[in-house]
């Protein structure tokens, strides 16, 4: 038991108290038991909250990574509201951007239409006067012939860069522009590879001449002549072989036409390569290897069969 006791001043008396220490340890607990359960109440609602804040938090770092992959793709971005005022402030200028960027690729898109609309009006223009300098000129039906044909596949590749927006083509897509895949006896095969602009347009000029020069001299000249074209890769190399068999035997030229020497400069200085003509008696061979370090890529092997 406890006491407690004090002496008046005024009337001399002493006051004793005395309580059980029952009573006292069971009123001190019953004050713990109310202060724990209030705290853990506290607890609680505090890791509740938590727990939603960073749920909302999550969300909105999730749409802000959303956000940027739709900018990074050339998407619009839509508005989007949050908890934090800095994460909704980074989002702001996400959409303000991606406004922006899709502005811009429509001006662009808008440009490259009508560039491409008066490049195809220039080169027909070119052309018909090409055609009627060498008719009054008095020149052979070849020659307007060969040089409409460079024509021709320079447009090829052209049309084709502009299916594109002039970004990048692949082999197999410049073979199937430039070359008459159709005809069976002509067939290609080999890995997905990314080609520039810059390089597409001289791989179609170098198909397109090996193409007329097999039509008039090589195997496309017979019915029984077979082309087999194959590209691989090796590193940043891609190597490409033109084999002709089944036509007449292939002699080496005593002198060497524009159309080898356009082959080799534009894979030369376009597409940062060399090649080889082998002149065999079964059949022309050209071989051929350029960088793929600047100017394609692979993925996954495709297969064009003519």
């Amino acid at each position: 038991m406890s006491v407690a006791f004090h002496r008046s001043a005024v009337t001399g008396w002493t006051l004793f108290v005395a309580v059980p220490e029952s009573e006292m340890q069971t009123a001190t607990a019953r004050s713990l038991w109310r202060a724990g359960l209030v705290s853990l109440a506290l607890l609680i609602v505090s890791l509740a909250l938590a727990w939603l804040l960073s749920r909302g938090l999550s969300r909105q770092v999730k749409a802000l990574v959303a956000d940027a992959s739709a900018l990074a793709q050339g998407g619009v971005v839509a508005t989007r509201y949050g908890l934090m005022s800095e994460l909704s402030a980074i989002q702001r200028a996400i959409e303000r951007a991606s406004h922006d960027l899709a502005a811009r690729e429509r001006r662009h898109q808008l440009m490259v239409n009508e560039l491409n609309h008066r490049v195809r009006n220039t080169l027909a223009t070119v052309q018909g006067l090409a055609a009627h300098t060498f008719r009054r000129a008095g020149l052979s039906p070849a020659l307007e012939a060969s040089f409409s044909g460079r024509l021709k596949a320079l447009a090829g590749a052209h049309d084709l860069l502009s299916e594109v927006n002039w970004s990048r083509t692949t082999v197999a897509d410049a073979l199937a522009r430039c070359l008459p895949l159709a005809d069976d006896r002509i067939t290609a095969g080999g890995p997905h590879v990314e080609l520039s602009a810059q390089s597409g347009v001289a791989l179609c000029m170098v198909f397109h001449e090996l193409t007329t020069n097999s039509l008039k001299y090589g195997a496309l000249w017979v019915p029984e002549g077979q082309v087999r074209i194959d590209w691989s890769s090796s590193g940043e190399t891609c190597g490409l072989t033109w084999v002709e068999t089944g036509g007449p035997p292939a002699r080496s030229p005593e002198r060497r036409g524009f159309g080898s020497r356009l082959i080799e400069r534009l894979l030369k200085q376009d597409m940062d390569g060399s090649c080889q003509l082998d002149f065999r008696p079964e059949g022309l061979i050209f071989t051929a290897q350029f960088s793929t370090a600047r100017h394609a890529r692979w993925d996954a092997d495709v297969h064009v069969e003519g």
